[in-house]
């Protein structure tokens, strides 16, 4: 029926938009993973340069402004390079956010013209069910005017 059909149309769309929820969901966690990882690695390089100064400033006063330069400039370089990873990461979850805030958009749409579609079946129900008294109601009176039959 027309009803059934529209409630598998809606429930198709209800799955279409969870699953794209969850692709975003999945990417969203797959970047804040990466995030955590990067983050991670960048302590742990940040933690080793720190052991290195120490240990040459202990091991060689006379060599620590060349150290602290060298080790300012190569955490200057994982600084620099995991600024564009992340970066690219944003513009990577830009992306998903933007296909999903798409596929919702879709989605929207489906639901608004299948419940359109409903509105326009329901009335039409209800237009042929008065009808159909109309009818009903002509029938009986017809039937009243014979003395032979009584309700």
């Amino acid at each position: 029926s027309f009803c059934q059909e529209s409630v598998e149309v809606l429930r198709a769309v209800q799955e279409g938009i969870e699953v794209a929820a969850d692709e975003y969901v999945a990417a969203v966690d797959a970047h804040q993973q990466l995030l955590q990882e990067k983050h991670d690695a960048y302590e742990a390089e940040l933690d080793e340069m720190e052991t290195v100064v120490d240990a040459a400033f202990m091991d060689a006063g006379g060599h620590a402004e060349q150290v602290v330069d060298y080790s300012l400039e190569q955490l200057g370089h994982h600084r620099d390079a995991l600024a564009d990873e992340l970066a690219d990461m944003a513009a990577n979850l830009g992306d998903v956010v933007e296909r999903l805030t798409a596929a919702v958009a879709a989605r929207t749409q489906e639901l608004q013209q299948a419940a359109g579609g409903l509105d326009e079946g329901l009335g039409e129900t209800d237009s042929g069910l008065g009808l159909m008294n109309a009818a009903l109601d002509g029938v009986k009176q017809l039937m009243a005017s014979f003395s032979f039959v009584s309700f």
